[in-house]
């Protein structure tokens, strides 16, 4: 299932009381739900130290909110890698299609051992080496919340300065791409166009409308008594004006301009440099060559990172099931949880299933009237189910 094909589909973490085995709890679920959903293990492990009620409490309100900041950190990093690898390929900046090498880079894991985030997600190990079972849980709460939060000050920090680059690379290419009122005239302008320095007279480069070239050679000489005749050429042109030159004495520059600004004329400010052209050249490449040095080191450090923050996520929720599930079921700790993968059309009828399926040994559900629960368990009396219930959103490229 790659990046696109998971929008397609519902992914949800549910944690069910306990058993003799989790086995057993996890056979009920699929003999319920076989036709609607794909059910797999979602093992998270029962030797996480609990604490009191009270830490418990406490953690699951912190993990409420670490939650939705981990996934809002992932997709920035997500869309980020596909923005540089898309802006690297001229052909695929506009497509809406996903570049080619972005579902590789969204990979998580290592060597070997690498999934489709849906992969993983079915696949989920707790990493002992990481997030050792003998730490306290606010302990490793707290762990992931600051390696969290140094990505994002770092990814803030590596974005800025790859961004200044690019908006220095567009405004370069706007000042040389777009029409001749407002691109750069160095690479248009040869020394031939110009009248050397002189004491008494100036070259001057006019922007012609398209269609007012007729007018503009038939009245630019009555502008001034000091326009030279005749001296009028054009040098250059695009699909919506010319560019043409004029000659006057320096003394009436500034009414000469005032004169074609009322005839719709403009006079570019230029000042003509035999080098200009070779300068602008070096400063693209320039801005090439910083880019390429970045981009190459950032897309690592995104990828990288990208990893450790949507493994990080999964491990906050396998804590948000451990949490709910003592704190719903109580101790001893004794819950079964799996993934669940299925259309988005048939959610209400895996909840249904679900209900029917554990229902009967809730006596809070069960109820008419849901009341007195527990503090600290995420949810309202209107949204309570016999079951703890956490959906994932996959779709990490989602606008």
């Amino acid at each position: 299932m790659d990046v696109e094909d998971q929008s397609h589909f519902s992914f949800w973490i549910v944690s069910v009381q306990g058993d003799r085995t989790p086995q057993e709890s996890l056979q009920r679920v699929v003999d319920a739900c076989r036709e609607l959903s794909n059910i797999s293990s979602f093992p998270v492990p029962s030797e996480l130290k609990i604490g009191t009620m009270d830490i418990l409490v406490s953690i699951s309100d912190q993990l409420q909110k670490l939650d939705p900041f981990i996934e809002n950190v992932i997709r920035k990093l997500a869309q980020y890698i596909v923005d540089i690898i898309r802006n690297n390929n001229p052909k695929e900046a506009a497509s809406s299609q996903l570049p080619e090498g972005v579902h590789d880079a969204l990979y998580v894991g290592t060597g070997s051992a690498r999934f489709t985030v849906a992969e993983y997600l079915k696949k989920f190990q707790w990493d002992v080496a990481r997030y050792p079972l003998k730490q306290p849980l606010p302990v490793i709460v707290d762990s992931i919340s600051k390696l969290v939060t140094q990505i994002e000050t770092d990814y803030k920090q590596k974005a800025s300065t790859y961004n200044g680059v690019c908006q220095n690379i567009q405004a370069f290419e706007k000042k040389m791409s777009g029409n001749l009122l407002v691109r750069s005239l160095a690479s248009l302008v040869k020394p031939e166009h110009i009248i050397p320095d002189s004491e008494y007279l100036q070259t001057l480069l006019v922007v012609v409308p398209r269609n007012s070239i007729k007018e503009w050679y038939s009245s630019y000489e009555r502008f001034n008594q000091y326009v030279v005749p005749r001296s009028s050429d054009t040098i250059a042109e695009d699909p919506e004006f010319y560019l043409v030159t004029v000659t006057v004495m320096k003394k009436i520059v500034d009414e000469f301009k005032q004169k074609a600004r009322e005839s719709k004329f403009v006079v570019r400010d230029f000042e003509f440099d035999p080098k200009g052209a070779d300068k602008e050249n070096k400063e693209k490449d320039t801005l090439l060559t910083q880019r390429s040095k970045q981009q190459g080191p950032l897309l690592i450090w995104l990828k990288a990172n990208y990893n450790l923050a949507f493994t990080a996520w999964i491990h906050v929720k396998a804590l948000r099931v451990f949490v709910e599930s003592v704190l719903r079921y109580g101790i001893p700790v004794n819950f079964a949880s799996f993934v669940m993968v299925h259309r988005p059309k048939t959610d209400r009828r895996v909840h249904d299933y679900l209900c029917t399926t554990f229902g009967h040994a809730d006596d809070r559900y069960l109820e008419a009237e849901v009341v007195d629960l527990p503090a600290g368990l995420g949810f309202t009396q209107a949204d309570y189910r016999p079951y703890v219930f956490f959906p994932v959103n996959l779709n990490l490229l989602e606008k």
